[in-house]
Order: structure tokens, then sequence, then C-alpha cells
């Protein structure tokens, strides 16, 4: 009895992982509103906003082609393609030294110390290649410690601030820096030390380059979804208004973001192994349900944690905005599971075909946002609309 509840919940460990993640970023974001001043908070927004956006889209969309077309054929054994590696190595350089220096240039108000910034951003961008690695290992725990940890040290420093054990936003900026920095170096000798590579050559090199193309175009329009309407308020509306943005996305989508990481993270491998179409449509009504409940639940716990004064956020005031992040939660959520089934089963043909419908309509409405909507909620609207487009187009194809 004991053993199989020991087995039931070391299988369900990865999701403890994720929870505490999200958990520890929930909470540091609602201490460090009450510790920074609005300003520093936006500027602390941007940093956080910038080290998500790295992890997402800074390998270039390799991690899938590595996922799709690399086998774990025995525990701690890896069959895959040696350009792979080399492909991943170079676009982690590359990309690591081409954002450093567009956060340096776009961003030069905010103070952070140059080489860090560097090596912070390859240290992140490495992670997600590494999480790939364990992930196709079945390291599930582990790739999740890789991709979460640096929240659970946000969360510590908060703590620190809190008690006034520790002062200034440049010191909180290093230290969060300095442990990717750290969690990509245990993460690498890991991996190395324990995992086995055998290299054949079934896939081409050209097939490989153009498969990454595509994953990474439809990884691009997926992270503008995710962070443009954040650079839009950005710019359009002032950085203390970023930064209670930036806090309400938090408050209501990082509890979402929970089931989206463990739905697209489990149900990925699911679908690459077998896929049935009765068990995939009862699947994505099961999760739209479990969203619109979870969105209820954040709701009424907010207004609850208004009225006993634990926030001193007042959410009424943005009323509107959090219901439309809320059904954009219950959207990320569907789409995350259409989305796994959709990477792990359609050819490379047919994600090209998604890939323009959805680029088209994704920077049509990014542009119509920026130039024409007027405030942060008709802003959300078109990020809404874009999600709904994503999920219709995806199940299209998918089932076509």
């Amino acid at each position: 009895m004991l053993k199989q509840i020991y087995r039931r919940s070391f299988k369900h460990l990865s999701l403890a992982v994720i929870i505490i993640g999200a958990g520890s970023f929930f909470v540091s974001n609602i201490l460090l509103k009450g510790i920074f001043t609005a300003t520093t908070y936006g500027y602390y927004s941007i940093v956080v906003t910038y080290i998500s956006l790295v992890f997402v889209v800074g390998i270039l969309g390799l991690d899938q082609v590595f996922i799709r077309f690399s086998k774990n054929v025995s525990k701690n054994r890896i069959e895959t393609q040696r350009a792979q590696i080399v492909l991943a190595v170079i676009s982690i350089c590359v990309t690591s030294v081409l954002s450093s220096v567009w956060f340096h240039n776009y961003f030069p108000q905010i103070p952070v110390n140059n080489y860090l910034l560097f090596f912070s951003s390859l240290s992140m961008i490495g992670l997600l290649f590494l999480f790939s690695i364990l992930r196709l290992n079945s390291n599930f725990v582990l790739a999740q410690l890789a991709s979460n940890s640096w929240k659970v040290v946000m969360l510590a420093l908060a703590g620190f601030y809190y008690f006034r054990w520790l002062s200034g936003f440049t010191n909180f900026v290093n230290i969060v820096f300095i442990s990717t920095i750290v969690f990509f170096v245990i993460c690498l000798w890991y991996v190395l030390h324990f995992i086995k590579f055998h290299f054949n050559n079934e896939i081409s090199k050209k097939q490989i380059v153009v498969s990454a193309f595509h994953f990474f175009i439809s990884l691009l329009s997926a992270s503008l979804i995710l962070f443009a309407d954040r650079f839009i308020i950005e710019n359009k509306f002032s950085i203390e208004q970023f930064g209670d943005f930036f806090y309400l996305t938090n408050f209501f989508l990082a509890p979402y973001s929970i089931l989206q990481n463990y739905i697209s993270f489990k149900q990925l491998i699911i679908f690459k192994k077998k896929f049935d179409l009765d068990y995939f449509a009862r699947y994505n009504r099961r999760v739209f349900l479990i969203g619109i409940v979870f969105g209820l639940f954040l709701l009424i716990t907010a207004i609850g944690m208004q009225q006993f004064g634990l926030v001193k956020f007042d959410f009424k005031n943005h009323l509107l905005v959090v219901i439309l992040l809320l059904l954009t939660g219950t959207l990320r959520i569907y789409s995350s599971s259409i989305n796994s089934a959709f990477e792990a089963r359609v050819t490379i043909r047919i994600l090209q075909k998604s890939n323009v419908y959805i680029i088209f309509v994704t920077i049509a409405t990014l542009l119509a946002a920026y130039f024409v909507a007027s405030s942060i909620s008709m802003i959300l609207i078109c990020v809404m609309f874009i999600w709904l487009f994503r999920c219709f187009i995806h199940q299209k194809f998918l089932i076509k």
C-alpha cells in the first residue's frame, strides 16, 4: 500500500515542482509590489519578462525538433543526430549575444551588469534545451527543477527584501542572474555525466534546419501572443501602468500557467506515442470546463484577499481587465491541450500551412492593438481573438 502511494506521488512530483515554481512566482510578485516603488516594480517587470522571453524563444525552435526527431531508446540513452547538438550550441551562443545587446540598447535606464546579462541569457536559453533532453529521458522532476528553480530564488529574495535583510534593485537582479547561471551549470553537469548520446543519420541536416525554421515560426507566433501585450502596454502607457498590468497578469495568469505547463508537458509525450480523436475531444472539453471553474475561484479569492487586507491592490478598479485575463487564461490552457497534439502529430507541411495563417492574423491583430487600441482592455481583447484563432486553426488542421 505504502509502495503504491509512493509510486503515485512520485509520478506526479513534477506537477508539485510546477506548483511550487508558479506559487513562488505568484507570492514573490505580491511581496515585491509592496516593497519596490512603482517605477522600480516596472523595471523589475521588464527584467522578468525578458528572462521569460529568452527562455521560450532563445533556442529558435530546436527544442521541439529535438523532441520530434530524437528517441529515448533506454534509460539514460538517447539517439539523436549530431547536427541537432551542433545547431543548438550555435543558436544558444548567437541568440545570447543578440538578446543581451538588444536589452542593453532598448532598456538603458535599467541598471544591469552586462556580463551577468549575457551569461544569464546564455544560461536561460541553454536550460530550455537541457529541459528538453531531461524531458525526453523521462527525468520529469529534474526537467521542471531546471525550469522553475529561478522562481524559487525570487521568492527567497522577496522574503529577504521584505524583512529588510537585503536592499537595492541592482542587487536583486544580480542575484537572480547568478542563480540562473548556477542552475545551468548543475543541469549541464548532470546531462553530460549521466545521459549518453548515440548519433545516427536518420534525419538529414536539411530536414533538421527546415523543421527548426517552421517550429521557430510557430514558436514566434505563440511568443508574440504571450509577450506582445506587455511590450505594447509598456510603449503606449506609463511604466507604473505597465507594473500594475504585470502584477495583474501574474496574479491571475500565473496560476493558469501551472495547468498550462503540466498539460503540455505530459500530453505532448502521450500524443506522440498515440493519438485518439475521441480521447482528444473529451480531454479538451474537460480542460475548458476546468479553466472556467478555476477562473471563478481566482476571482473570488482575489476579492476575498482584498476584503481581508491581505493585498493592498484594488482589483475592483481593474475588474474588466481581470475578467479578460481570466478568459485569456482559460483559452491558454485549452490551447495547450490542442497544441501538444498538434506539435506531436502533424507533418512539417501542415505546420508550414498553419504558420502562414497564424502569423498573418497575429501580426495584423497586434498592429491593430498597437495603433488603434486606446485601453488595456482593448489590447487584451485583441490577444484573446488571436488565441481563439490559433485554437481553431490548430484543431482544424490536426483533425483534417
